[in-house]
């Protein structure tokens, strides 16, 4: 498995591979994400569903580095864009661990959570609660990330649904327009979980259009590469597109195998298909993003 973004990120500070000091990083303040708006041509597409408008957000990491006020400002700004359907593609929480990041969290004058269950619970309540208020028309779909279920997954699925958000575990859920169907294939963590399409069935109805939400990239990799399951577009996050870029170099880190889909919308080599890796929203280890801003994409979807 590749180095964790934990890991190299804290060796490339403590070991001076970055020149800010603990105190800068400390006082960063991390814009609004930007929204990527991309018209989105899908071949298969049901005539019912041409303009029907998914935002897409993830690694959102809520904790002492991600406030509830920057959910509740990005909301309000979400909430203007008429949406039809949002999907949340996993990592909603983040809670420091190594000693590095929790002198930053105490350089930002905040308390180190004593009891990380009970955080857990809270962080995941809290997020849910903010993101439950994006108005759309078909629902929040949403699929659990690595550091969710190293916290506590069974918590996020039963707070997510308290807050009517569908949390889905290797399982499907149908958006119908006069029996045409857009059908979403949510599937657990790669690393964490136990991600299949295998129950599935190989093929996609010739009035269906199918779209994967995997949290890492690297599940698609292999899916593209062993199986013959078939889907039309493939939406990921994970990698947070490096969170920290260095111009004429590139990301510090990148924690996935296959690096076609660091970031941004790829179509694989003779296949079919598109994939589409977000840098989502949040940060780990260090509350820093550089030449790698937040974002959230708003796709319209076209024939």
């Amino acid at each position: 498995m590749p180095i964790s973004r934990r890991k190299f990120l804290s060796g490339v500070l403590i070991g001076g591979g970055m020149a800010l000091s603990a105190k800068y990083i400390s006082n960063y303040e991390l814009p609004q994400p930007t929204i990527s708006r991309i018209q989105l041509k899908v071949e298969a597409l049901p005539a019912n569903f041409v303009d029907y408008r998914i935002a897409f957000l993830t690694d959102i990491h809520h904790g002492h580095y991600l406030s509830k006020d920057y959910l509740d400002t990005m909301v309000n700004s979400l909430n203007k864009e008429h949406l039809d359907l949002v999907i949340l593609g996993g990592d909603y929480i983040w809670i420091e661990n190594s000693s590095f990041a929790k002198a930053l969290v105490r350089l930002k004058q905040q308390d180190i959570y004593k009891n990380r269950r009970e955080a857990a619970d809270l962080i995941f309540r809290s997020c849910a609660d903010c993101l439950g208020q994006i108005s759309n028309k078909d629902g929040i779909i949403a699929v659990l990330g690595n550091h969710d279920r190293w916290e506590a997954g069974d918590a996020a699925k039963d707070i997510f649904q308290q807050y009517n958000l569908i949390l889905g575990i290797n399982t499907s859920y149908t958006v119908t327009r006069k029996n045409q169907n857009l059908e979403f294939i949510l599937v657990d963590d790669y690393w964490t979980g136990f991600s299949s399409v295998r129950k599935f069935s190989l093929n996609k109805n010739k009035d269906s259009s199918r779209i994967i939400i995997s949290h890492n990239p690297d599940f698609i990799s292999k899916t593209l590469t062993e199986d013959k399951f078939r889907f039309d577009l493939a939406l990921c996050g994970h990698t947070h597109g490096g969170q920290v870029k260095i111009p004429g170099v590139g990301p510090l880190i990148k924690n996935i195998r296959d690096t076609r889909f660091m970031e941004g919308l790829v179509t694989p080599e003779g296949k079919a298909c598109q994939v589409y890796t977000s840098r989502g929203i949040g940060m780990v280890e260090i509350p820093l993003r550089i030449d790698c801003p937040p974002e959230i994409t708003i796709f319209t979807l076209t024939i």
